[in-house]
């Protein structure tokens, strides 16, 4: 529905296509996203995360912005915490986003915090 970058952080709207799909009872999602390590200790060379590297971030937001482009839709989801809700209703934190493949499908899914 709707797409805005600026350095790095992404405003993305997206909108059900199916009412089964709905997120929290929203037809309608806004999503902040802003990239940031998680776990805090992530950055220790012997911490494994499956957070995704701020490249995988800027691949996904890019991927996101050339299909808003182009008036595509995308399939989106989330791992674990991966939208925590703000204090507005239908609006969410994301703190990392990354395209995963799954045979010759292509999805985003965000990430927030691994626990």
């Amino acid at each position: 529905m709707a797409f805005d970058e600026a350095k790095g952080n992404a405003t993305i709207t997206l909108q059900a296509i199916d009412k089964k799909d709905t997120f929290s009872n929203c037809n309608e999602i806004e999503i902040f996203s802003k990239y940031e390590h998680v776990p805090w200790f992530s950055w220790l060379p012997f911490v494994h995360t499956n957070h995704p590297t701020p490249k995988e971030n800027h691949q996904a937001i890019d991927f996101i912005k050339l299909h808003y482009k182009n008036d595509q839709n995308i399939y989106f989801g989330y791992m674990g915490y991966g939208l925590v809700p703000t204090e507005n209703a239908c609006e969410f934190k994301s703190k990392g986003l990354r395209i995963e493949k799954i045979n010759n499908l292509e999805i985003v899914t965000s990430y927030h915090n691994e626990t």
